[in-house]
């Protein structure tokens, strides 16, 4: 018998199999109620009839529908492209799909309307408008890469603060003390924390003894990247440092020290926040700050899945700390500079 057309119904099933509608029903919700040759016979079945399982009847026996939410404020720009997300949407999609949960992308500026058994939180302020909501409706939530002093709040994030300050403090063991910061929006909370670390191990190794020039840029684009490093590096008084807080303004940072002739990291010693591949294969190779994103995506799946189930008892809140990766980048201070 060939596939049709024509819905399949889990009787067509049933009846296929030799079964009952509910053995075809246990055996599509892998209940372990099932023997396996009966489960075979089934699948057998289902397969020879092209059967596709109906969301819908799904979410009314099981009283789930198999989708979590990931919201984002992010939801126009594309997020699998921006270097610093993807490794958390990677890890997010594997590990919720050995769960046996789909992920839905979700635009945090639009008023919940999707049936979901839970909701992921990515880069989205705790006090954004759409997490009331989730409360309101009982949903289960945590947040990704935001940090709250609420103890009743689950989240999973990246220590930024931490980030920061291993930059810092790889550039004080190398005797810099006149250093820079290229970000952009600073007062969002991972750049503020990165930033916060990164003045923080200044100030307790030099005191007043340090400068920090904060540039931000206007936008993530390389351009925007180089006119920043220009403002920062043209001057008679720039620095011998630079801590670069996001990744994709450190092509223009590049540009703009070969344009003033800068050797790297003969005249300017640089490190960068996030490590694509690229960083390790420029010339000279990238100082980084690795932030470990695929953990934070792993993490995050586990957490909402096992709230979603109700297997966690006290809110999760779980700090990743990341990784400083020596390459050519950086070198000691030359005080003849």
């Amino acid at each position: 018998m060939g596939r049709t057309h024509r819905n399949v119904t889990i009787r067509d099933v049933a009846k296929a199999a030799g079964v009952s509608k509910s053995t075809v029903s246990l055996v599509l919700q892998d209940s372990p109620k099932v023997a396996p040759k009966t489960r075979e016979r089934v699948w057998a079945a289902l397969d020879k009839l092209g059967y596709i399982p109906n969301a819908a009847a799904r979410t009314l026996a099981q009283g789930r529908t198999g989708v979590i939410g990931l919201a984002t404020v992010n939801f126009n720009q594309k997020l699998t492209e921006r270097i610093y997300f993807s490794g958390i949407m990677g890890a997010l999609l594997e590990v919720l799909a050995e769960h046996k949960y789909h992920m839905m992308i979700y635009n945090a500026a639009v008023p919940l309307q999707l049936a979901v058994d839970g909701m992921l939180f990515l880069s989205v302020n705790v006090d954004h408008p759409l997490v009331d909501q989730v409360k309101r409706a009982r949903l289960p939530y945590a947040f990704l890469n935001r940090r709250t002093t609420d103890a009743e709040t689950p989240y999973v994030s990246h220590d930024f603060a931490a980030g920061g300050r291993l930059a810092a403090e790889h550039f004080i063991e190398l005797g810099h003390r006149h250093v820079g910061v290229l970000t952009w929006r600073p007062g969002i909370p991972p750049h503020k924390e990165r930033l916060a670390g990164f003045q923080g191990a200044l100030a307790e190794a030099y005191g007043g003894g340090a400068t920090c020039t904060v540039i931000e840029a206007t936008d993530l684009m390389p351009a925007a990247g180089y006119k920043g490093a220009m403002r920062m590096l043209s001057g008679p008084a720039r620095p011998t440092a630079v801590f670069v807080s996001n990744y994709e303004l450190l092509p223009g940072l590049l540009d703009c020290c070969r344009d003033l002739s800068l050797r790297i990291p003969g005249d300017l010693s640089v490190i960068c926040f996030d490590d694509p591949w690229a960083a390790g294969a420029m010339d000279p190779p990238i100082t980084v700050v690795r932030p470990a994103s695929e953990e934070v995506g792993r993490l995050g799946a586990e957490l909402i899945v096992s709230l979603v189930e109700g297997r966690q008892g006290r809110p999760a809140q779980t700090l990743i700390s990341p990784r400083l990766i020596v390459r050519e980048s950086t070198r000691p201070f030359d005080h003849r500079q």
